[in-house]
């Protein structure tokens, strides 16, 4: 990667290539007709950043990045898996206000994954046999990001985060009746909220608490990881789960310590999150206690 700093410093750039080189060999447990006749992979992956101060408080930025990702693996038939191809861009800007106490970011990021296999259900089912695959499927996001920090004062501090899903979906695919699908586990909403209080004066000196939720609106889950799926469709409810925390700061043996409790979910509320929609965190009470050495 290189770095490169134009019209004094106001503009900044970060660009590079990586190679991707893969080499590996495929055993078949039994004789296939579409045996992998590739032994090796090359592929270069360019990457590019670049920011530019419009004020001293106001930044622009832009990044696009390409990967590649080796899924491995085969069909009944022994026809190979691709690898995944994926595409990232994203564009926003950055703000510092009021000598550094109000903090934020906006970005708009786009995301599409190419040659991506999905599970094929219903030929699994009427053949009796496993695994098959729908190939060649694109999957494309697109979708708004938001990140804001505030010192209200010098004790107290918020952070909030905000995504919002604009699009995400199969937008290409081999077998038409998927193209349009929405992909699993992403939901149109999701917010974050937390603050944090410290005391430093006074009688309760070094005591500090914490306090926060997570929100997120319902989700379509799928069982095969990427959304893809005409047979199993469900939606994962919306959920809003809060947690918050209590500790102390102070000097002991001449080092200087922590303890802390804190408890998440506090209403223990049944949740589902993530792409398979698997159970949120019950309530759970953590204590901690460290020391700076």
């Amino acid at each position: 990667m290189n770095q490169q700093e134009l019209f004094n410093g106001d503009l900044r750039l970060l660009y590079g290539m990586r190679q991707n080189e893969v080499r590996y060999h495929v055993l078949y447990p039994q004789k296939v007709g579409n045996a992998e006749a590739r032994s090796s992979l090359s592929s270069p992956t360019p990457q590019f950043g670049a920011l530019y101060k419009l004020t001293g408080e106001v930044s622009l930025f832009a990044t696009y990045t390409k990967s590649t990702e080796f899924a491995g693996g085969a069909d009944f038939s022994g026809k190979p898996v691709d690898p995944i191809d994926d595409l990232g861009i994203d564009i926003g800007i950055k703000t510092t206000l009021m000598d550094g106490r109000a903090s934020g970011t906006l970005s708009y990021n786009i995301t599409r994954r190419d040659h991506l296999a999905a599970t094929d259900n219903a030929k699994q089912n009427a053949l009796g046999t496993a695994p098959w695959f729908i190939y060649n499927n694109t999957a494309e996001s697109k979708g708004i990001e938001a990140d804001f920090n505030f010192s209200l004062t010098d004790s107290w501090s918020l952070m909030l985060g905000y995504s919002h899903d604009i699009q995400n979906e199969i937008t290409q695919s081999s077998t038409p009746a998927q193209v349009g699908l929405p992909l699993g586990g992403v939901p149109k909403d999701y917010v974050t909220l937390w603050s944090r209080y410290d005391i430093k004066s006074g009688d309760y000196k070094g005591y500090f608490f914490t306090g926060g939720m997570r929100a997120s609106t319902d989700a379509r889950v799928s069982p095969d990881g990427i959304g893809l799926s005409l047979d199993n469709i469900a939606l994962r409810p919306s959920f809003v789960v809060f947690e918050a925390g209590v500790g102390r700061r102070f000097k002991f043996a001449n080092k200087n310590w922590s303890a802390s409790v804190s408890v998440k979910n506090i209403a223990d509320r049944a949740y589902r999150e993530g792409v398979d929609g698997g159970w949120g965190t019950p309530r759970l009470i953590n204590v901690m206690v460290g020391a700076k050495f």
